[in-house]
């Protein structure tokens, strides 16, 4: 039992490594199907890499969408303290306003996928 664990978590490290290498997930198959011929095994690890790289996405989506919207709110604040002030408020308001969607948006891709 003790190998068969040795061996799945062997094979899942190949499977990320060559995720991070940017083979696909019909490559990655065909890849661990030359080391073992179990087709179950092959299948568990494509399973668990996959779910490893949809959360390795999804916590930077989240990251992005926190940062995005810090910077919406403080570009809001700034924009209110210029106006009240008589200052011009519009770079502050265009840049932050673009900068803050834009990793809006590029977090929620992200998660979405």
């Amino acid at each position: 039992m003790h190998e068969k664990n040795e061996e799945l978590f062997e094979l899942v490290e190949y499977a990320k490594d060559l995720i991070t290498r940017n083979y696909t997930f019909e490559e990655i198959e065909k890849e661990l199907l030359q080391k073992t011929n179990d087709e179950h095994l092959t299948a568990k690890i494509i399973r668990k890499t996959k779910k490893a790289l949809n959360e390795k996405k999804r916590n930077a989506g989240v990251l992005k969408l926190l940062v995005g919207g810090f910077i919406l709110i403080t570009g809001f604040i700034i924009t209110v303290f210029c106006f009240h002030s008589n200052v011009s408020f519009h770079t502050v308001m265009y840049s932050f306003t673009t900068l803050g969607c834009l990793l809006l948006f590029w977090g929620l891709f992200e998660i979405i996928g």
